[in-house]
Parts: structure tokens; sequence; C-alpha cells
């Protein structure tokens, strides 16, 4: 896992759709807080899964990560991420600041 929104499968770099987390080295502490918290989240929720679904969308972002959506046992991340405001949702515009 590289942080809240973007995974490491096998060796590919994978951006999660459909939602944004703060960024590791962010604006403000807050900021920086909050992408450890989410990170730490979808850590877990990877740990404990007995399920774990990747859907690609077989094209990659700017920086060349597989873009996909990631539902683990049943539910999709991202929503997961957002009800316990961790996360924003997100379709690939302008991004909003956290601090």
């Amino acid at each position: 896992m590289i942080d809240g929104d973007t995974i490491k499968w096998k060796t590919t770099r994978v951006r999660l759709m459909g939602f944004d987390t703060p960024e590791l080295s962010g604006r403000c502490h807050l900021e920086r807080r909050l992408a450890q918290d989410a990170k730490g989240r979808l850590r877990s929720l990877l740990e404990g899964a007995t399920d774990i679904e990747l859907v690609s969308r077989a094209e990659q972002d700017r920086y060349g990560r597989l873009l996909a959506w990631l539902v683990i046992d049943g539910r999709d991340v991202g929503r997961v991420l957002i009800s316990e405001s961790l996360a924003r949702p997100y379709d690939g515009g302008q991004r909003k600041v956290w601090c």
C-alpha cells in the first residue's frame, strides 16, 4: 500500500477510483494526520479481508498508475473511507484542499 487511495498490486501501482484521500506530504498537519488515518484504515481493511477484488478500467492515469476500483468482502473501499470521513468523492477533476 502506498497511501489511502493508491496501492501496489503485485508489481503494479494502482490508483483507486471514485475517491480521494489526503496526501501524506500534505500542506498542513491536519492533512498529513488524516492521510495517515486513511492509509491505516485501508491497511486494516486489506489485512482483515477474506475476499479482495480489483476491478480495472484497463487504463492509466497521468502518473502511469492503473485505474481500478477495490472491493473488499463485497464493500467498495472508496465508499467505506468516504463514510468514515477519511476520503471524499472524486471523479478525476480538481482536487479540494484538506487544510
